[in-house]
């Protein structure tokens, strides 16, 4: 009996045709600028800077500092290109799919201003998720070089340690290792890995020279990168580490309300659970 090997697959029914899969397709560079509303201390920057990703942006809230800027994200190549798009002569054959597609390319590439909250101590920065990988380099090359004058800098990570351990850190240059609140969290070890505005911007910091402190705390997560989920034990802990980092003089409020703010919104933030 002679079996014929098959050579050509169908699609599986469940797979989708979509455009993310179009190499063809080119990814549009940002134009980035930062402002500030506001001086935050004499010279105009803080003593630390605090950037993490928008999924555990629960640990910037509760410090409920002041907006004093922004960080602008635009696109005006794409939007004048939509623009023009929508300015040709209509055509009811090709009309509903050049709005789905100029609505998915908003939907990609957002113009964003994403806030900057800060005092003297301390300026934090939430960034969201970007389609674009590139553009996370962009965005820490940016910010980086306008607080440049400011050497400590703190960076969170998600990440899905598999090591029973709810913070993992991740020291750069600088004597940020000799901080005593540090001694006893365990470090980042192979094959962990962190991804997104986190390991942009460590990078970015170790390749530039100069003086800088850099942390970069990791919480134990779940997810696929860009949209990790946070345990709650992570957060909380987390907090306390930032909390001596930052040496915040209202620290145990600081915690009060972080744990008060977990245990409401558990669904939200940790799905490191049992299903049933």
């Amino acid at each position: 009996m002679l079996i014929k090997p098959i050579t050509e697959t169908k699609t599986p029914r469940h797979t989708l045709d979509d455009d993310d899969y179009d190499d063809n397709q080119p990814h549009y560079k940002p134009e980035i600028s930062i402002k500030l509303t506001k001086e935050v201390t004499t010279p105009p920057h803080p003593k630390n800077i605090l950037v993490l990703p928008s999924t555990i942006s629960i640990i910037q809230d509760q410090l409920k500092l002041p907006t004093i800027g922004t960080v602008s994200i635009k696109y005006p190549e794409l939007y004048e290109s939509i623009d023009k798009s929508n300015d040709l002569e209509y055509d009811e054959d090709e009309q509903l799919y050049v709005a789905l597609k100029n609505q998915n390319l908003k939907t990609k590439y957002p113009e964003l201003e994403i806030p900057i909250v800060g005092n003297d101590n301390v300026v934090g920065i939430t960034i969201p998720h970007f389609y674009n990988v590139i553009t996370y380099n962009l965005v820490s090359k940016k910010i980086i070089e306008f607080f440049d004058s400011t050497k400590n800098w703190i960076v969170l990570a998600p990440c899905g340690l598999n090591n029973n351990q709810s913070v993992n850190k991740l020291l750069g240059k600088g004597n940020a290792k000799d901080d005593v609140s540090l001694n006893q969290v365990p470090d980042l070890k192979p094959p962990h890995a962190i991804t997104g505005i986190s390991a942009a911007l460590v990078s970015q910091l170790n390749l530039r020279k100069g003086d800088y402190n850099i942390v970069c705390l990791v919480l134990n997560s779940e997810g696929q990168p860009g949209f990790e989920k946070s345990d709650n034990d992570s957060i909380v802990d987390t907090s306390y580490l930032l909390g001596d980092l930052l040496k915040l003089p209202h620290k145990e409020d600081y915690l009060n309300e972080i744990s008060k703010q977990v245990r409401k919104f558990n669904g939200a933030f940790s799905n490191l659970a049992m299903y049933i």
